[in-house]
């Protein structure tokens, strides 16, 4: 069994082909978008004020969130929080409407 990365390498034509047909206005990555920045182009990557569990960048009308993954012991009412109010704090910057 390979690694992540190699996984990546491997599905990274359709990966990339999916978001590029779906057009999504966010993206949820389980702590894997270091991947993903070459192939998008997400130079600037910051950090969520949720407790060091998000980071995120936007790019294209989209939001690129890359949170732990939901399996790992955290606090669920931040860790929610946190994402749900990201998306909000952003909502303008991709043209979502609520």
């Amino acid at each position: 069994m390979g690694n992540i990365s190699s996984y990546y390498d491997l599905w990274r034509p359709i990966l990339l082909f999916q978001l590029k047909v779906y057009k999504p206005q966010i993206v949820i990555f389980g702590n894997v978008m270091p991947f993903f920045y070459k192939d998008l182009g997400l130079e600037e990557v910051l950090q969520s004020d949720c407790e060091k569990m998000v980071d995120y960048a936007v790019k294209d009308d989209c939001l690129y969130i890359d949170a732990w993954h939901p399996g790992r012991r955290v606090d669920r009412e931040k860790y929610v929080d946190g994402i749900v109010n990201l998306v909000r704090e952003h909502a303008q910057d991709i043209n979502l409407e609520f």
